[in-house]
């Protein structure tokens, strides 16, 4: 309930973590998904459910900004649906309980997210064949090797520095809600992969903290 209502709060503005200076405006490209992660060392599991109804608020604020400039003509509604595919991907992916998972399954799934193209969806689909991973599970694997894109352009210069300024306002009320739940925040910036807070498990094999 207090996150929805902080989110709520600021639903014009948008909710995850790429925040002020992390979604940057060049030229006409606007970047998306998070500049920031968590560390979940210490992360108990009421925090983590905090994590996961802010994150998903988030996206839900940040799909209105996106179907907004779709439907204003100033985003390719291709380039959008491409786009959240890969976040919500790489989200599905970062949610996973890996807490049972012996090193050499730890070891695979590691192999596996670092391979791109054929290779990689023959791991995966070997990682489901085992019992590893679910069908949902592996089909996310396989995408998040495609659709990497953290950007889209757009075709008004103007647009990209209104929704910038909208996604920022999102991303900093998100860092405020973690904060106060007592989760600590890995600063990355939005154009790097280790510790995002958007989930990438196939780029962060070796960082202390995770993708939210």
């Amino acid at each position: 309930m207090i996150v929805a209502l902080a989110l709520s709060m600021l639903f014009t503005t948008v909710a995850l973590a790429d925040v002020t200076t992390s979604a940057t405006v060049k030229g006409e490209t606007l970047s998306l998904g998070c500049g920031f992660g968590v560390d979940e060392s210490a992360m108990t599991a009421e925090q983590q459910t905090t994590r996961v109804d802010a994150v998903s608020q988030y996206y839900a604020a940040e799909d209105d900004v996106l179907a907004g400039l779709a439907e204003a003509g100033t985003a390719a509604q291709a380039d959008v649906d491409a786009y959240k595919l890969g976040r919500d991907a790489r989200w599905l992916l970062t949610q996973m309980d890996k807490a049972g998972w012996t090193d050499e399954q730890t070891k695979a799934y590691a192999e596996a997210a670092a391979l791109s193209g054929d290779a990689r969806d023959t791991a995966a689909d070997a990682l489901v064949t085992s019992g590893q991973l679910t069908s949902e599970q592996g089909a996310a694997l396989k995408v998040s090797g495609t659709n990497t894109s953290r950007s889209i352009n757009l075709s008004d210069t103007s647009a990209v520095e209104t929704a910038t300024n909208d996604l920022e306002a999102l991303r900093q009320t998100l860092k405020q809600t973690l904060t106060d739940a007592g989760i600590t925040v890995v600063e990355t910036g939005s154009g790097g992969n280790a510790n995002r807070t958007d989930g990438d498990d196939s780029r962060r094999q070796n960082t202390g903290g995770k993708s939210l």
